[in-house]
């Protein structure tokens, strides 16, 4: 159940640092996320954990971290912890995201959305259900109102929140999300 998760949130990223590598100028920034990315992929965990924290570094001084840039430093961090299976480690940077993309970004926003999630995937790793619960489903509300339908997002949560039920052994709740979830990505997502 571990690697389906956490390879989603690396692929949520990993298109984001893509983004940002196209960019004609150089933005120390883009290069660093773009390095995490890319050592992340290569499961090289440790450097791009020393590049998250340089990134961290760099976006905190930029009104005094409250910034969506930094957030997504925080983030990457509290990602690296997790696949190295530091889960409390996360912790922090998984709650200062949170807080941070609250502030500075609308209440409606996808990535506050997906910060929202991680932390409820946090949550569920520790076994503090009801919090992770409530997380997954403010997550899902937001990338249901201000995604596409078929967004292969809203089936991460639902498989989260799917995964959370069956660990609770509510399976009559758990099948039908997974079973959405399965039904998005069979429609979003190439067949390979």
């Amino acid at each position: 159940m571990r690697p389906r998760v956490l390879t989603l949130t690396l692929a949520l990223f990993y298109v984001c640092a893509g983004q940002f590598c196209s960019s004609a100028q150089a933005d120390p920034r883009k290069e660093l996320t773009g390095a995490i990315s890319a050592l992340a992929v290569e499961g090289k965990y440790d450097e791009a954990l020393t590049k998250a924290a340089a990134l961290i570094k760099l976006t905190e001084v930029e009104n005094g971290g409250n910034t969506s840039q930094h957030a997504e430093a925080l983030s990457w961090a509290a990602y690296l912890h997790v696949v190295q299976g530091d889960v409390q480690g996360a912790s922090t940077y998984f709650e200062k995201a949170v807080e941070i993309y609250g502030r500075v970004l609308p209440p409606d926003h996808p990535d506050l959305a997906t910060s929202i999630n991680n932390l409820g995937y946090y949550r569920y790793r520790l076994g503090r259900y009801q919090e992770a619960e409530a997380l997954y489903q403010q997550a899902l509300d937001i990338r249901e109102r201000v995604l596409k339908p078929n967004d292969p997002a809203i089936a991460d949560t639902l498989t989260n929140l799917g995964e959370l039920y069956k660990a609770r052994e509510r399976a009559d709740e758990a099948i039908p999300l997974l079973n959405r979830a399965l039904e998005i990505r069979s429609r979003s997502l190439k067949a390979d």
